[in-house]
């Protein structure tokens, strides 16, 4: 796999898995106690979703390291945003904004009811060359790719009632580019 030509690489265990417990048990006591649902207008309305978590602000910082090894770049991070996908939801192809133009989603965990088959994973898709790529993510797993270039999103979650799926999104630009005034996100644009 190319990151240049390909705009995204599969990163096996960039976390491991008592993390990733630790961190989706910690986004699920969030929803339950502070439910913050996407808006009507957002990617994917209804959905608890969180800005700037601090406790994920601290993951930014910490695999910044890993993303400047994988994207060959010195790195400046912008943001985290971590969204708790339930069943029926959809992500529709997207780009990013500029603040991610280097971004990771990662998979935290997930629990399925009725799954559809065995072996079921709810997988991100890219678009290169016109083609739909589905990139099944293993808990841990994290997807790095060019946020401002690769079209990317989620068909429906074809899961049962009450059934979850957790995903962290890291945010970074490169610090020598055109969007390193967008450090820390403090220069927001929708």
């Amino acid at each position: 796999m190319n990151f240049e030509k390909d705009k995204y690489l599969h990163v096996k265990n960039v976390l491991s898995p008592e993390m990733c417990k630790i961190l989706a048990q910690y986004a699920l006591l969030e929803r339950n106690t502070n439910s913050r649902p996407e808006e009507k207008d957002g990617q994917v309305p209804g959905s608890h979703a969180v800005y700037k978590d601090n406790c994920m602000q601290s993951l930014l910082f910490h695999l910044k390291p890993v993303m400047e090894h994988y994207t060959k770049k010195r790195l400046f991070p912008t943001y985290s945003y971590y969204r708790i996908y339930k069943s029926g939801d959809v992500l529709k192809i997207h780009t990013d904004r500029p603040a991610c133009q280097y971004s990771t989603t990662i998979t935290l965990g997930y629990s399925y009811i009725n799954k559809p088959t065995d072996g079921y994973k709810w997988s991100l898709y890219a678009i290169n060359d016109n083609k739909k790529k589905y990139l099944d993510v293993d808990i841990g797993d994290a997807i790095i790719y060019k946020g401002m270039e690769l079209e990317h999103g989620r068909d429906r979650f074809d899961v049962g009632e009450n059934s979850w799926q957790i995903a962290v999104f890291l945010h970074y630009v490169d610090a020598d580019g055109p969007y390193k005034d967008f450090k820390y996100d403090l220069k927001r644009v929708e």
